[in-house]
């Protein structure tokens, strides 16, 4: 009598061997990439299109009304466009200190991923509790996300 592998059989057995081949496998061919450096390049992503934000916004994006508390209806001042260019480089900080705790380049101290998550807590909560309804609306889940991203890159390894 043959034996066949059956759909069934798969199902049955493709959990056991996952489990098995999960820490650091190729399995038939398929690297499969840990989780911490699937959540840090999740986060590197989207800290990448925040900084796109802040570009826009220091280009002259009318968009003042959902970031820095919603004070400004349209383009931000000279001194919103300021705190936006700061922003990209506090952002490409952030993205780089993550990626180095999940094990990625550019491989720098630990601490400076806890740096970054603390200023990551701080944005989250600072969204959470803006002023602006709009500005809540929009990045309040998106920072919240990125914290999740940020912390399970950092501490989950």
């Amino acid at each position: 009598m043959s034996q066949f592998i059956t759909p069934t059989c798969l199902l049955a057995t493709f959990p056991n061997l996952l489990v098995l081949a999960w820490p650091r496998l190729r399995w038939v061919g398929i690297s499969i990439v840990p989780l911490d450096q699937v959540a840090a390049l999740l986060y590197a992503v989207v800290v990448a299109f925040v900084m796109l934000f802040q570009f826009c916004l220091i280009f002259g994006a009318p968009w003042g009304r959902i970031t820095q508390g919603g004070s400004h209806e349209g383009p931000l001042p000279v001194s919103g466009r300021a705190v936006a260019a700061l922003s990209v480089f506090i952002l490409m900080f952030m993205g780089a200190s993550v990626t180095s705790a999940a094990g990625l380049a550019p491989n720098w101290s630990g601490w400076t991923a806890h740096v970054a998550i603390g200023i990551q807590g701080v944005s989250t909560l600072l969204n959470w509790i803006t002023p602006s309804r709009p500005e809540r609306l929009v990045w309040a889940p998106i920072t919240s996300i990125m914290l999740l991203l940020a912390a399970y890159a950092v501490f989950i390894r």
